[in-house]
């Protein structure tokens, strides 16, 4: 299935956060690293994109958190 991007905010240190959608509305928040500059953070950031993307869940347990994060690891036009 593929995701839509939107809401993208830069980060600090060349980060991006953005919210995935699917096609049926469900949503996630996830985070892309050192992805300024690059063709994914260009990917990220245009809401008129449809993309596959591969991202790794790992454990938030910053500042005492229980929690999960979502990072893009890397993403594909949707065709």
């Amino acid at each position: 299935s593929s995701m839509r991007p939107f809401a993208a905010t830069p980060m600090r240190g060349g980060h991006l956060r953005v919210s995935l959608e699917d096609p049926s509305g469900a949503k996630v928040r996830a985070a892309a690293f050192r992805c300024d500059g690059t063709a994914l953070g260009a990917a990220l950031a245009d809401p008129r994109t449809r993309l596959h993307v591969a991202v790794r869940l790992k454990r938030d347990d910053w500042r005492g958190g229980d929690g999960v994060d979502v990072e893009i690891m890397d993403a594909a036009p949707a065709r």
